[in-house]
């Protein structure tokens, strides 16, 4: 006569996992992962916007050294901002004003204007110069 083989029935198998538990951790990966690819993204951002702010920097840098290099009289005024040649895809314009707050110094003032994410944005750079 064959021998039957009894089989014991655990009510839980301690070695799976429980669908409630899969859920569970699907749910906290899905926020690991959107936390991180928001990181990603507010990172590039970032990023191109200081790329653009270190253009605009080295530009208004670039026009005061130029200035500084010719004798100014102190009545330069630019009141239509010139166009830079810049990267495709980019537009840098500037302004210049310069005045002489007294009879040895003169204020040379650029603000170097451009786009960043759909705004327009400025930056100033200011010196003073000793005349003569």
């Amino acid at each position: 006569m064959p021998r039957r083989i009894k089989c014991r029935r655990h009510p839980v198998d301690s070695r799976a996992f429980s669908l409630v538990e899969v859920l569970v951790a699907a749910a906290i990966l899905v926020l690991v992962a959107a936390t991180a690819v928001n990181l990603l993204v507010s990172g590039k951002m970032t990023a191109r916007a200081a790329w653009e702010d270190t253009v605009a920097v080295n530009a208004a840098q670039a026009v005061m050294e130029e200035l500084l290099a010719c004798r100014l009289s102190g009545n330069e005024r630019q009141d239509q901002p010139e166009k830079f040649p810049s990267a495709p895809g980019y537009t840098y314009t500037y302004a210049v004003e310069a005045y002489q707050p007294d009879d040895r110094l003169l204020q040379v003032r650029v603000t170097v204007y451009y786009q960043h994410q759909g705004h327009q944005r400025q930056l100033e750079l200011v010196t003073l110069k000793r005349k003569g």
